[in-house]
């Protein structure tokens, strides 16, 4: 019961009457990479395909009940362990804690598989092959994409992970889908390890899965480059 809103972009020549395939963004769509797309698909190096951009939360008058404090929601819906500021010790006598803050993740996961994969599949024609539907995230996102794909397997074929960040537990092999992950070596080592840390249980199980490191540090210029590399070998 909050306001929530996504971007959806259209390739050149969209038609509602057309089947497409389907690549959902955590962190909302940014006009770089939605360019970088459009022009790949108009050069025919790739399948039209459309973009779901989940927009991170904005601020709403239910939050003035926690007092003025910044809660850090994006954290709290993207990562699965109980990272907890400091200042949420003094909202926990709170009553509204509970429906405001507590369980963000499971519900922000709840969020996208109940209402938003419902909402594009009413508005649109996708493909029903998985292997042409792929969600993609980095940083907190890349962790969230981590866990999206254990928690609800089979609903994605593919998932780009990048810069994982957190300190989190998901069950791997769980997971239905094909990897592309990829971190830079000059981020701080808890992007690399978390980055690496499920390698040899996919390969032991044989999940499908791309790893690349870069000499980059924690940027968006990387994961652009990325995103765009997944995509051309995906679509």
């Amino acid at each position: 019961k909050e306001k929530r809103s996504i971007t959806v972009y259209h390739p050149p020549n969209f038609n509602y009457e057309t089947t497409y395939s389907v690549l959902f963004v955590t962190d909302g769509i940014t006009k770089s990479i939605a360019g970088y797309i459009e022009s790949l698909i108009s050069k025919k190096i790739i399948e039209p395909i459309i973009i779901v951009g989940v927009n991170l939360r904005k601020p709403q008058k239910s939050d003035s009940i926690l007092g003025k404090h910044n809660i850090d929601f994006r954290s709290k819906e993207m990562l699965k362990g109980n990272f907890t500021l400091k200042e949420e010790y003094k909202f926990k006598e709170n009553p509204y804690f509970n429906k405001i803050i507590h369980n963000r993740h499971e519900r922000f996961m709840k969020y996208i598989a109940y209402e938003v994969i419902p909402f594009i599949k009413s508005n649109y024609k996708l493909e029903n092959n998985r292997e042409k539907w792929t969600i993609g995230g980095f940083s907190n996102g890349g962790a969230f994409v981590y866990s999206f794909a254990c928690s609800y397997p089979g609903l994605f074929g593919n998932s780009i992970v990048m810069s994982p960040a957190g300190y989190n537990d998901y069950d791997i092999l769980k997971s239905k889908c094909k990897y592309f992950i990829c971190v830079g070596k000059y981020e701080h080592y808890s992007f690399m390890d978390n980055s690496l840390e499920y390698l040899t249980l996919m390969e032991e199980n044989q999940i499908d899965y791309i790893h690349k490191t870069y000499d980059a540090s924690h940027d968006w210029e990387m994961w652009l480059g990325f995103y765009i590399e997944s995509i051309r070998t995906i679509y």
